[in-house]
């Protein structure tokens, strides 16, 4: 998917993207439901841009250099080598939960409930 400078917004209760590559530098997917906003991707080329949902967001992906914002009601990240530039913010109302293997932050992790 190649969304740069786009916009994608859902309004569903649940929002499920499997996607082999995201391109979202400058773009903002939007998921105004409260359920999952569900992301399976293989690889993250500039991922940029905005990924927003009231509801769970549920990123599983091989790898991800963030330098953008990642908000959630709950945030739940099981990435196998994650990145975040200074720029990058993830934060999260409820909960954050974060797996992988490589990580590495410059960024801002927060989160008004539990941070895992």
């Amino acid at each position: 998917l190649n969304n740069a400078y786009g916009v994608l917004e859902s309004a569903n209760q649940d929002l499920d993207l499997q996607l082999g590559s995201l391109a979202n530098a400058g773009g903002r997917i939007l998921h105004t439901g409260n359920g999952t906003f569900g992301l399976d991707s293989g690889q993250v080329i500039r991922a940029g841009g905005e990924l927003t949902t009231n509801g769970l967001l549920d990123i599983r992906a091989s790898e991800w250099t963030n330098s953008s914002v990642l908000q959630a009601g709950r945030l739940n990240l099981d990435i196998g080598t994650f990145r975040q530039t200074a720029e990058g913010k993830l934060l999260a109302v409820q909960s954050f939960t974060g797996r992988g293997g490589d990580w590495s932050n410059d960024g801002l992790l927060a989160s008004d409930g539990s941070l895992r």
